[in-house]
């Protein structure tokens, strides 16, 4: 009968064991039925299996309904987000209408971005044309222009009111010269927006008519608004021009007067005025007719151009809008000179400055507003303009140039405008660096491992620079580092290889380039073959088997005695043998606890914060359950509620159920500092140190 007895409870432990470890490991999460319908729960079933497509059959996926598998989730989860993307274009757009320009722009945000990106991952898996994804993307981002321009044009007309009701002119004309921007960037944006919705009602059948009537509606209001502050605090302007020939070249510039009126034919007389030409600034003063007279030497408008646009600019205090026309030209091309650079200093290392400076004239005459661009061996080192003839810049050499006499070019980049393609050179000397390149590898799976390192030169990301990651000996991907030098990937451990201390190493080996090739390493540590179990899982099991059997050796006793002499009262030796029972497991528990926290510690010195937090929790648990005579089994959320229930609040145990919780069942990797404070709290806990 002991026997028997003996074995009941040494299943009952195991049982209880496995599925400890395998709700620890697991953490299953119950999915109710949607009350949405069927086809939103099979699209979110379907979108779990997108992102968790890349998942080792052995490997638990988070929550994530187990029955939504489904013959053809792409063509299902396609359609799904179709009416998604589309339903919040059509819900953002009246909300638009409604005046509601910022709670439009919070509709078709980040959510929208969120199904728009699965939306092309979708679109990717299935080869399709991703005509439909750019007409999404494209949509989302003129309705942001739109609302964006609707929501500032709101803003500044609250200004302007405030103003006007001040009595405070100049501020009023001012907010007011920035609404006249504003209502025409609203004007552009939804002609933008209303092209989108109609390719996307021709391409998925996405009906946005109301949508689309509803942004013009608003945008017709937000132009008649103007159209009433445009007369309230402004005069309308004429711009005449006349020009003395239409032949015009750098040497032989545009020379012409001309007249600025109000649309009521009255002069704008005796005022400094700006006026924009092509790409140049020129100001100038009206007499009393409003007559004027100007001198423009064009630079960078096409050879081809037949006229030239002359606009008036006015300032913003200016009662006036500004105007615009057009003079005939005829441009005849004249070639500059650049005089040879100045470069300091002579021999450079990449990431250190470098300055050059030149001079562009005509036949002598200084040119100004002229783009020049410097390249050194063909890597752009940037472009300034000239002013007053004159070039100075300063420039921070890539890493991508070669070491050695490298070429310093400054060319006027220029094809077929006023100004020919002209361009000097001279020579650099470029010394090799030595690069500095870091990686930090975390498991983040079965077999995967996430990566991320940056490379640097001398204090400077290296943009753009393959990095390989090796493991193994083998390369298993090459990543390119962004603008400030830093990489991510996510790579896979060959099958046979994820056992113990696994070195991944990053590698650049710099051909090409003035950098010295260069490598660095770091450890990701797996479970042993031989073990199978990650050590705290079998340290758990076995302070549980020595619990349980301790309960079981009590249980075996007390009904031993009721067979021989009946059930006990209270204050029997079988209550005595209970408070006994409870006292031993008590015992029991700093002996576990202990154990399993040296685990911890353990794993975390190991570079393993996840087993250090699951051990962490283990020891936490069994002090925990000592105390309360905990009922089994709960999940851990169910243990603090019966420890709050018995004893109160406590800011420790929920600390390190909450460290456990996000480490069981949170995608992101748990950081050393994280299981630094859940180890710290399960220690203080379990010691009585708070």
């Amino acid at each position: 009968m002991t026997r028997t007895a003996g074995g009941v409870v040494l299943l009952c432990v195991l049982a209880f064991s496995a599925s400890a470890v395998a709700g620890t490991a697991a953490g299953t999460v119950a999915v109710d039925d949607d009350p949405a319908g069927p086809s939103e729960r099979e699209a979110v079933d379907a979108l779990s299996a997108v992102v968790e497509e890349d998942e080792d059959d052995n490997e638990t996926v988070r929550h994530r309904d187990p029955d939504g598998q489904y013959a053809d989730e792409d063509e299902m989860l396609d359609s799904w987000l179709t009416e998604q993307l589309g339903s919040q274009l059509e819900e953002g757009a009246i909300q638009i209408g409604e005046g509601e320009a910022e709670r439009a722009r919070e509709l078709v945000g980040d959510e929208f971005a969120d199904r728009h990106a699965q939306y092309v991952e979708v679109a990717d898996d299935e080869d399709e044309d991703d005509d439909e994804a750019e007409s999404f993307g494209g949509a989302g981002e003129e309705f942001q222009n739109v609302s964006a321009a609707i929501a500032a044009y709101e803003d500044a007309l609250e200004r302007y009111e405030t103003a006007r009701d001040a009595d405070e002119d100049e501020r009023a004309r001012e907010v007011a010269r920035e609404l006249e921007e504003l209502a025409t960037e609203v004007d552009e944006a939804s002609r933008e927006l209303r092209e989108q919705y109609a390719a996307l009602d021709e391409l998925v059948g996405a009906d946005l008519q109301e949508a689309a009537a509803a942004i013009e509606e608003r945008n017709r209001e937000i132009q008649a608004e103007q159209a009433e502050i445009r007369e309230a605090e402004f005069d309308e302007t004429a711009l005449q021009i006349e020009a003395d020939s239409e032949a015009i070249s750098f040497v032989d510039p545009l020379e012409a007067s001309g007249r600025l009126l109000t649309a009521d034919g009255e002069p704008v007389a005796d005022e400094s005025i700006t006026l924009e030409i092509g790409n140049r600034t020129l100001s100038t003063d009206t007499d009393a007719n409003g007559g004027f007279e100007f001198s423009y030497r064009p630079v960078s408008i096409a050879e081809t151009a037949e006229s030239v646009s002359v606009s008036y600019e006015p300032d913003e205090e200016s009662p006036y809008l500004g105007s615009e026309t057009n003079v005939s030209v005829s441009v005849e091309q004249v070639e500059p000179t650049i005089a040879d650079p100045t470069v300091e200093p002579d021999e450079v290392t990449p990431g250190e400055p470098l300055s050059v400076s030149t001079e562009l004239t005509v036949d002598g005459e200084p040119v100004d507003g002229a783009p020049l661009l410097v390249t050194l061996d063909d890597e752009p080192l940037g472009s300034l303009e000239t002013e007053n003839g004159s070039f100075n810049g300063t420039a921070t050499v890539p890493p991508t140039v070669a070491d050695g006499e490298a070429e310093l070019r400054v060319e006027v980049p220029f094809e077929d405008r006023a100004l020919a393609e002209t361009a000097t050179a001279t020579t650099v000397s470029v010394t090799a660096a030595d690069p500095e390149l870091s990686i930090t590898a975390v498991r983040d799976g079965e077999r995967d491992v996430a990566v991320e390192g940056t490379l640097t030169a001398a204090g400077e990301g290296v943009d753009d620079a393959p990095i390989d990651i090796v493991v193994g000996g083998t390369t298993v991907e090459t990543v390119t580092t962004d603008e400030d030098g830093s990489f991510n990937a996510s790579v896979t451990v060959a099958d046979g290889m994820a056992d113990g201390d696994v070195d991944v190493v990053a590698a650049y080996d710099g051909t090409g380039t003035s950098l010295d090739g260069v490598e660095a390493r770091s450890s990701v540590t797996f479970p042993t073959a031989s073990s199978g179990v990650p050590t705290w899982v079998w340290l758990s099991i076995g302070w549980a088997l020595a619990l349980v059997a301790a309960v079981g050796s009590w249980a075996l006793a007390r009904r031993y005695r009721r067979r021989e002499g009946g059930a006990a009262a209270p204050g029997s030796v079988d209550d005595d043998a209970g408070r006994e029972r409870s006292g031993d497991a008590r015992r029991h528990a700093p002996v576990a606890s202990g154990a399993l926290l040296s685990a911890a510690t353990d794993h975390l010195a190991r570079g393993r914060p996840e087993a250090a937090v699951s051990a962490a929790y283990a020891a936490t648990r069994s002090e925990v359950g000592s105390r309360i005579d905990a009922r089994e089994p709960v999940t851990h959320w169910e243990l603090y509620r019966q420890y709050r229930e018995r004893i109160g609040d406590d800011e420790l145990f929920q600390a390190v159920t909450e460290g456990y919780e996000r480490a069981t069942f949170d995608p992101e990797p748990v950081t050393r500092s994280d299981a630094e404070r859940v180890l710290d709290c399960a220690q203080r806990l379990c010691t009585g140190d708070t």
